[in-house]
């Protein structure tokens, strides 16, 4: 009997386009630890999750205290829109 070949081995790449090639119903749920390192769930993610823009409280808002004291203060933001029971 002749010997098995030894199993390519698994890199990045080969890891991703097998995961890839999996229905897409299988990458429904979420992606195990075993996926090995950050690039490649980040990968894997992005093909579930369109990219969005993060900001900061300090660029959109000024900072925290500005944003409480304009949004959530008494008469601010939050008490102009909230309707109670409703």
């Amino acid at each position: 009997a002749r010997p098995m070949p030894d199993p390519p081995p698994v890199t990045t790449m080969t890891l991703l386009v097998s995961f890839i090639r999996f229905p897409l119903r299988v990458l429904s749920g979420p992606i195990p630890a075993w996926t090995g390192s950050y690039d490649i769930r980040r990968k894997l993610y992005s093909i579930r999750f369109p990219k969005i823009s993060l900001f900061t409280i300090d660029k959109v808002f000024g900072g925290w205290q500005k944003a409480q004291k304009t949004h959530f203060a008494d008469g601010g933001v939050f008490d102009q829109i909230y309707q109670p029971g409703k």
